[in-house]
């Protein structure tokens, strides 16, 4: 199709009969049709070759990194995510060599490492923020489609009591890192929540989570192994222990055998569905968790023998 939408305009590319290549932007589609039959017709005047763009895929990350990441929530993820495509491109590869081709490669390459759709599409996502850069700098480069992946069902797995055990009496856990997974384990924080001590609150056994990731704050009791361990390791993680803890966490599960299923959000989906277990009452999962939908709640409140018997009671 040599005619197609292209965000807000019409786009033709098409070749004439002498082998001339032509590719033009319209405001509106007929305009882009008639300009596709003059230059099928050999009609249409040569589209003027654009210089090569020698913008590099390092300075947009840079520009990026400022005026699109800095100072949002997930800034650190967002541009850990962009250097990773310079890390698979290369920092000083021209953005206009970031072919179609060249991003199917890319994906194909993150398949292969077993990533999910989900986390693809997040990488995709930086990738296209990338371009977006790029195109301030030079409107004349073209971003190549970046096919969104198909996302599967969200992970469901549970530690087992067992496995929970084993998980903190692993013997290659800093104290500090076992303190921090027993909390992850008691509170099913965030890990992001849990490493930001500066915006935790903690008086007596209430803690407060300030500018959560759904923008509110929320306040749950600890227990008293979620208190001690707070206690233990607030004072001393620092900002870049979250990819140290990362590895270290990677070693626990394959030194005690877990499965690769395993990962540190796995906490918090065991701690909620712990609560679900114990009570029907999603709104009070809700706040606790911190969900912005009582959707996302339901994923974990299953329907359970005791709030079936409880609703058989209301008809007798």
């Amino acid at each position: 199709m040599s005619v197609r939408k292209r965000g807000t305009s019409w786009q033709v590319d098409v070749v004439a009969p002498d082998g001339e290549r032509h590719r033009k932007s319209f405001k509106v589609k007929v305009d882009a049709l008639a300009f596709e039959m003059e230059a099928k017709a050999g009609k249409a005047q040569p589209t003027p070759k654009s210089p090569t763009c020698r913008i590099t895929l390092k300075d947009v990350q840079q520009l990026a990194e400022q005026k699109v990441w800095a100072g949002t929530k997930d800034a650190r993820n967002s541009i850990r995510r962009g250097q990773e495509a310079l890390d698979f491109f290369g920092e000083d590869t021209p953005v206009s060599d970031v072919t179609y081709a060249r991003v199917e490669t890319y994906i194909d390459t993150m398949k292969k490492e077993k990533l999910g759709g989900a986390t693809i599409n997040r990488k995709l996502a930086a990738l296209s923020v990338l371009f977006k850069m790029a195109r301030r700098l030079d409107p004349n480069v073209i971003k190549p489609e970046l096919p969104k992946q198909k996302e599967g069902k969200p992970r469901e797995r549970v530690l087992s009591p067992e496995e929970r055990v084993r998980m903190l009496a692993w013997d290659g856990w800093t104290p500090v890192y076992q303190a921090l997974t027993t909390f992850l384990d008691q509170t099913g924080a965030r890990l992001a929540e849990a490493m930001n001590t500066k915006k935790v609150k903690v008086v007596g056994n209430s803690c407060t989570f300030f500018d959560t990731k759904n923008g509110d704050d929320r306040t749950i009791t600890l227990t008293p192994k979620a208190l001690a361990a707070w206690e233990t390791y607030s004072k001393r993680i620092k900002p870049d222990d979250e990819w140290k803890y990362r590895r270290a966490f990677e070693r626990m599960r394959k030194g005690v055998g877990l499965g690769d299923d395993v990962v540190i959000h796995t906490l918090r989906h065991t701690c909620l569905t712990t609560l679900a277990e114990k009570t029907d009452n999603a709104l009070l999962i809700q706040k606790w968790a911190g969900h912005k939908s009582i959707a996302t709640t339901q994923r974990y409140v299953k329907a359970t023998k005791k709030g079936m018997d409880a609703l058989a009671q209301l008809l007798e």
